[in-house]
């Protein structure tokens, strides 16, 4: 729903969107009848697949993270942890670091994806200075990392993306009035286990 809204937000993103779609045969109401969404294509959506990102980026579903006990004294970055804390990772702080993403890190630019897609394989180092102090960074934390990384992640973004593709392909969306602004929307938003929009998204769905 976050992505949604954060479109709504930034025409010039849902109008990037929108034209991948048109030119991928997707898009209906054009002189070109649209052909079905295939499996192939969820590799090809490339700027859809920088908003998924992005809004996880920014918005993660799960947005407590992942919580760990400590079984011995740690050192994590200078900093002493002793056995038996819990520790907390929190994808919300983690993917805003401007030491990471720049002082960009808290906008909304699904190209900074872009930019890592365009990185150099000899290294994994990206050519831009979108990224700073990053090797391979694929993915947000918003499912977290490593061997305890969430188990259902591929289904859960080949669900946006048939989503977000089947909705912006046949529907024109607009927030309907009673949600007011999207800042007003995204402000709305409360950190529990999952995300939680307190109205919910009430959008007006005009068949394109």
């Amino acid at each position: 729903m976050a992505a949604l809204v954060l479109l709504m937000r930034h025409p010039s993103v849902l109008n990037k969107v929108e034209t991948e779609l048109k030119d991928a045969g997707l898009m209906h109401g054009c002189e070109i009848p649209p052909r079905a969404l295939t499996w192939a294509d969820l590799g090809q959506l490339t700027y859809l697949n920088a908003v998924i990102k992005e809004t996880l980026r920014l918005w993660p579903s799960a947005s407590l993270g992942t919580w760990r006990r400590t079984h011995r004294d740690t050192k994590i970055c200078g900093y002493v942890v002793p056995a038996g804390c819990t520790v907390g990772l929190c994808p919300c702080a983690v993917d805003i670091n401007k030491a990471v993403y720049g002082e960009d890190a808290e906008e909304f630019r699904p190209d900074r994806w872009l930019s890592v897609q365009a990185c150099e394989p000899e290294c994994g180092h990206t050519k831009t200075s979108d990224m700073h102090n990053v090797k391979s960074l694929k993915e947000p934390f918003a499912f977290s990392m490593g061997p305890r990384d969430c188990v259902g992640q591929s289904l859960a973004r080949m669900e946006m993306q048939v989503f977000l593709a089947t909705m912006l392909s046949h529907f024109q969306l607009h927030l309907a009035p009673r949600m007011g602004s999207p800042e007003e929307v995204l402000s709305s938003i409360r950190y529990h286990i999952t995300l939680c929009m307190p109205q919910g998204l009430w959008m007006k769905v005009v068949p394109r």
